[in-house]
């Protein structure tokens, strides 16, 4: 999610599913800052494609662990509950509502 909240593009594409999934499986993603092609703070760059690393061992170990390592990133602001949930009440209303399907 963050890679694709930070590039804008979903971490892999392919022709089909099965060329997705395998990507998932076996392909490195590239760098945030080469999908951008400008630099990404290095920290938070290390930070997403740990999150994306194939083995699990390598990963941040939890929600938490994730949490701390991003407050660690230079120049990231705190943000409160209250923070989050005044940005959630100004954005809720226009993001787009999915299609209704006639069943």
């Amino acid at each position: 999610m963050g890679y694709y909240v930070l590039t804008g593009q979903h971490v892999f594409s392919g022709a089909t599913l099965v060329e997705v999934c395998s990507h998932h499986l076996h392909t490195r993603p590239e760098p945030p800052s080469a999908r951008l092609g400008r630099p990404v703070p290095p920290a938070l760059e290390e930070i997403l494609l740990a999150c994306l690393e194939k083995d699990p061992e390598r990963r941040p170990a939890s929600a938490h662990a994730l949490r701390d390592a991003l407050r660690q990133v230079p120049g990231v602001a705190e943000w409160s509950e209250d923070d989050a949930r005044a940005w959630w009440d100004r954005w809720r209303s226009r993001r787009p509502r999915p299609a209704e399907v006639p069943l």
